[in-house]
């Protein structure tokens, strides 16, 4: 594996008594939350003041916002400097659902990282991942706690908006999205893509929020139907025919979005606020 930190050891660091927000010392092999702004930064201890973590490769300690998308580097750090100025706290919450490995073998798996490179992605291998894969033996994060059926609609959190797509099963996803390459703007085009190629590094959820006012299509006849769309060219439109109206339209037979509704919405209350003046 990778090579060793550079990080010299600090006796007086070393010897400095350590406690969470619940004035509980970590011990070796305990799993690390630390409470960031708006999310959680997981590491897992090493003893001496040291935790071993995945950062994403060019940020230091502090934060884990993406630099390179597809790619973390595991680090040893000093604890105080990785929490900063942040809550942190002890949290084995696995243990009565999983038998933690040994403390030595935790610890040699831990260090042999250091250094390495690591695919990461936010929806399938994060920090926490990395961490509980250390203490367990495998991968786990709540990024997201269910997990999405056939027929489910999958709302992706961009940075400026929401993208749509419909799970038809086995990890995949089949979404209607425009393509910088086309020449006509008012195409899109049907793909069947990997739903964590789709997600990258956005926070996604399991969203069919019309299955109260809708009846959805039996789960068989919208993978069906999803799935007999792919590659096929459609007209796109944001006000009418876009991702959201595709993804509903599969699952409810209503092509019908809420984001242009609450666009359109404001827009109005605009109008009508401006000719009452």
């Amino acid at each position: 594996m990778g090579s060793s930190s550079s990080s010299a050891a600090d006796p007086e660091y070393q010897k400095r008594k350590i406690t969470d927000m619940n004035k509980k010392q970590p011990k070796t092999g305990d799993l690390i939350e630390i409470f960031r702004s708006t999310y959680q930064h997981w590491a897992v201890y090493i003893g001496g003041g040291y935790v071993v973590h995945l950062v994403v490769k060019g940020e230091f300690n502090t934060r884990c916002e993406l630099v390179r998308p597809n790619l973390g580097v595991v680090k040893k750090e000093k604890l105080e400097e990785v929490v900063g100025n942040d809550r942190w706290k002890i949290n084995n919450y696995l243990d009565k659902k999983n038998k933690p490995q040994k403390v030595y073998a935790i610890l040699k798996q831990a260090v042999g990282f250091i250094g390495d490179r690591l695919h990461y992605n936010l929806a399938t291998y994060n920090c926490k991942h990395f961490a509980t894969e250390l203490r367990y033996g495998k991968p786990v994060s709540q990024q997201n706690k269910k997990q999405p059926k056939p027929g489910d609609l999958i709302e992706i959190f961009r940075s400026t908006y929401q993208h749509w797509a419909v799970y038809i099963g086995g990890g995949y996803v089949v979404h209607l999205v425009v393509k910088g390459e086309l020449v006509r703007p008012n195409l899109g085009v049907v793909k069947k893509e990997k739903l964590e190629e789709v997600v990258g590094n956005d926070r996604w959820k399991i969203n069919n929020y019309l299955d109260k006012k809708y009846k959805p299509h039996q789960a068989h006849a919208i993978v069906k139907q999803a799935t007999g769309f792919i590659d096929t060219q459609l007209p796109y439109s944001l006000l009418t025919c876009n991702c959201e109206h595709f993804a509903n339209d599969l699952r409810y037979g209503k092509a019908i979005c809420r984001q242009v509704n609450k666009v359109v919405g404001a827009i109005v209350r605009i109008v009508v606020g401006v000719i009452r003046r």
